[in-house]
């Protein structure tokens, strides 16, 4: 028997119907979107007319559409679409039948780091079917494998791969390449690629789980090779981290506080020209000063870390991945940018009670206990208006430890 696969987005009233449709050795995916609340009758109108428009001559109507439920009865095509479809009913479409497969784990986009350097963190973003908590449910479960390429490639030109706004792909015709299996896990969005993984593509396969069912696999490869392994002692960082190798007792904190300078303002003509002339292109690039970064950070071992020029997706794309042991808390600077202030700090130190933030400016202006030094700066207009679209803020936690 084949499947129906349906999925509910009740956020949205609707629900997905996707089945393959069998017709003189022809098979044809069809997919309906269709509201909850609509009736099964309505819902079958408009599958029969979608089959007739894919098969001429195809004499169907809603009458040749069936729902059965678990024990064989037909469901009322009164029922409304939100009552209707359960988990292994049968679908009907005259002697063509379909098991009913409710909300299968499914990936949405699965992503690698665009830019792979050996010696160095590589992880998976994926996104998945469902609302919050059937996403953290489906991430937690679900198996990661990861291959390296069994074929070395010619070294990528950085600069000119990565300073693209459209980043040129390799022309490699994909299914001439074999693979070796490297690493795997349930859950497992990142690993640490070594030296053998120089000149090699990287593939990661999800297998979306929940628990109790597997969905169908998915699979993405890196646009580009790895890149060579960096001479360690070469990087400002390497010298900290050999005080930083071991978590602290606790009796002891660990802070870190670090300007990761923001993408919004890396990737500009300003930047690159004027601001930052002496660091060549590919430094100043955030997909591959991000892999750096992260490798930084979390080899400081702290216990709490204040983040400035943080955007959302580094924190929530990227960081929540390479530092799941960590809770964050952030506040961008307003509508009209990206970055602001983020608090990671370890889930098994401290737990979390209380947030709030601080608009400078605006605090400046309402606090009576500012009054005085808001009418001095105001009598200069052009001073008052600098301070007064500044984004600035103060981002408070109250951690019980």
């Amino acid at each position: 028997m084949s499947f129906c696969f349906i999925r509910t987005y009740e956020n949205h009233n609707c629900l997905q119907i996707e089945f393959k449709y069998t017709k003189n050795h022809i098979e044809i995916d069809l997919l309906s979107i269709r509201d909850l609340k609509e009736s099964l009758e309505t819902t079958f109108k408009r599958i029969a007319l979608n089959l007739r428009k894919r098969f001429e001559n195809l004499s169907i109507d809603e009458t040749d559409i069936n729902l059965l439920d678990k024990e064989n009865q037909i469901v009322s095509l009164e029922t409304k679409n939100i009552d209707a479809w359960k988990e292994s009913y049968t679908f009907r479409i005259k002697d063509q039948e379909f098991k009913v497969v409710l909300n299968l784990p499914s990936v949405k986009k699965l992503n690698l780091t665009k830019v792979l350097i050996a010696g160095m963190p590589a992880f998976v973003k994926c996104e998945f079917e469902g609302d919050e908590l059937t996403q953290k449910i489906i991430e937690d479960k679900s198996i990661f494998k990861w291959y390296l390429s069994n074929t070395v490639y010619d070294p990528v030109d950085l600069i000119e791969q990565e300073s693209d706004k459209k980043p040129k792909k390799l022309s490699i015709n994909m299914d001439t390449i074999t693979w070796s299996l490297i690493d795997q896990g349930v859950s497992k969005q990142m690993i640490y690629l070594n030296e053998s993984c120089e000149n090699r593509l990287i593939k990661v396969e999800c297998y979306p789980k929940d628990g109790q069912r597997e969905g169908i696999a998915v699979e993405t490869v890196s646009v580009s090779p790895v890149l060579k392994q960096i001479d360690k002692d070469k990087l400002p960082m390497t010298q900290r981290h050999m005080q930083t190798k071991n978590l602290l007792d606790s009796n002891s904190i660990r802070v870190v506080t670090y300007n990761v300078l923001a993408n919004c303002y890396s990737d500009t003509s300003l930047a690159k020209t004027d601001l930052y002339p002496y660091c060549p292109l590919e430094y100043l690039d955030f997909k591959y000063r991000k892999i750096l970064l992260i490798n930084e950070i979390k080899h400081y071992n702290a216990d709490i870390i204040f983040l400035q020029e943080c955007e959302t997706e580094f924190l929530e794309g990227d960081l929540r991945i390479a530092m799941p042991d960590y809770t964050s808390k952030s506040k961008v600077k307003g509508e009209r940018t990206k970055e602001g202030e983020a608090i990671l700090f370890r889930s098994d130190r401290f737990k979390f009670i209380e947030s709030f933030d601080i608009g400078l400016s605006q605090e400046l202006q309402i606090n009576p206990i500012f009054s005085r030094l808001w009418e001095n700066i105001s009598k200069d207009s052009e001073k008052k208006k600098f301070i007064a679209d500044r984004g600035t803020i103060l981002q408070v936690n109250t951690n019980d430890v």
